[in-house]
C-alpha cells in the first residue's frame, strides 16, 4: 500500500539510474502468431554502455522531461520512458509528478535496446522509490505490454528469451568477453526489418546450447542472427563493418538484433584493445564506435 507519507518522502528525492544496452549472441525465429508478433528464441546479454536517466518527483500528475535531455529521441509521451512512468503511475492510482531526465549514449534504433532499457529502468526505479509494490515478475509483466524486450531489462543479466522475448530464462554460468560495438550512424526500423523476413528460411536445427551459453566462444557456429540478411540488404556497411572486425581478430563478429549495430567478441581486454586502435585508424568518420564488456 503507498501511504500519504511514503508519497511525501518520494517528493523529496530523486532518483539516477543507468540503463545499459544488449546484444543478441544468437537470434533464431521460430515462427509467427496470428497477431503479427514473430516467435523467437535469443540469447541477450546486458553489456556496458549505458544511458544516464535522472529522476525528479514534483507535486501534481503530470510526466515531463528535462531541458536538458541529450539524444535524437522524441521527448514526449511517445517515448517508451514516458509511457513506462504514466502506466505505473496508472496502476498505483498515484497522484506524482515526474521529471525524466535521458542523457543517451545508446544509439537510437540500433539494435542494442536502448528505449527498452530506458523503459525498464524507469519502471524499476519508480517501484524502488515507492517500497517496491511490484516483484520482479509483475514489473516484467507491466514492462511487455510496452515493448517485447523491456521485460528483459528488469533484471537485466545474461538470458535465453523465448515467445516474443517475454519468456525469460537467466543463464547462471557465463564467461566475460570484451567487445567493439560499432553503429553506422543510421538507424534501422525493427518493423521494418521484421516485416520483410522469410522466416520459413531460417528454420535450422540448433545444437550444443549448453556450451553456447557457458561460453560464446566455443560453438561459434551456432551464433546465428536470422534477421541479419535482411537488414544487409537495407545496409551495406553492416557486411562492411563485420569483415573489419573479422580482419582485426574478432573471434566473433555479427549484427546485434535487428541492426544496424555489429559487434565483435574478444576473449580478453587487451586483444580487445589492440583490435580498437586498429579499428579506429580505418573506421569511417561516421562510425560510432564504443568499447564494451559483458556485464
Amino acid at each position: 500500500m503507498i501511504t500519504g507519507a511514503l508519497v511525501s518522502l518520494v517528493l523529496q528525492n530523486s532518483f539516477s539510474l543507468k540503463a545499459c544496452a544488449k546484444i543478441n549472441l544468437f537470434l533464431y525465429i521460430k515462427g509467427k502468431r496470428e497477431d503479427g508478433y514473430h516467435l523467437l528464441e535469443t540469447l541477450m546479454v546486458p553489456v556496458s554502455l549505458y544511458d544516464e536517466i535522472r529522476l525528479d518527483f514534483y507535486e501534481g500528475r503530470e510526466i515531463i522531461f528535462d531541458d536538458n535531455s541529450t539524444g535524437d529521441i522524441p521527448f514526449d509521451e511517445r517515448n517508451l520512458a514516458w509511457k513506462g512512468a504514466n502506466l505505473f503511475l496508472e496502476k498505483l492510482n498515484l497522484d506524482i509528478g515526474v521529471k525524466i531526465k535521458i542523457n543517451k549514449k545508446i544509439p537510437v534504433a540500433a539494435g542494442l535496446g536502448g528505449g527498452s532499457s530506458d523503459c525498464a529502468s524507469v519502471l524499476s526505479g519508480l517501484n524502488l522509490m515507492t517500497g517496491s509494490p511490484f516483484d520482479t515478475k509483475e514489473l516484467r509483466s507491466i514492462g511487455v505490454t510496452l515493448g517485447a524486450d523491456v521485460p528483459f531489462f528488469i533484471d537485466c543479466r545474461p538470458s535465453i528469451c523465448k515467445g516474443i522475448g517475454d519468456l525469460i530464462s537467466p543463464v547462471d554460468k557465463f564467461k566475460k568477453r570484451y567487445l567493439i560495438l560499432v553503429n553506422p550512424g543510421t538507424g534501422l526500423s525493427t518493423s521494418e526489418i521484421y516485416k520483410n523476413l522469410n522466416w520459413g528460411l531460417t528454420n535450422r536445427v540448433k545444437k550444443n546450447k549448453r556450451l553456447l551459453v557457458e561460453d560464446c566462444l566455443s560453438v561459434k557456429s551456432e551464433l546465428i542472427n536470422d534477421l541479419q540478411s535482411v537488414s544487409e540488404e537495407r545496409n551495406s556497411e553492416i557486411a562492411e563493418i563485420i569483415a573489419m572486425l573479422e580482419e582485426f581478430d574478432a573471434e566473433i563478429a555479427m549484427m546485434s538484433g535487428s541492426g544496424p549495430t555489429c559487434f565483435g567478441v574478444y576473449e580478453n581486454r587487451e586483444k580487445r584493445d589492440e583490435s580498437l586502435s586498429l579499428f579506429l585508424k580505418n573506421s569511417k568518420s561516421s562510425w560510432k564506435v564504443f568499447s564494451a564488456e559483458f556485464i
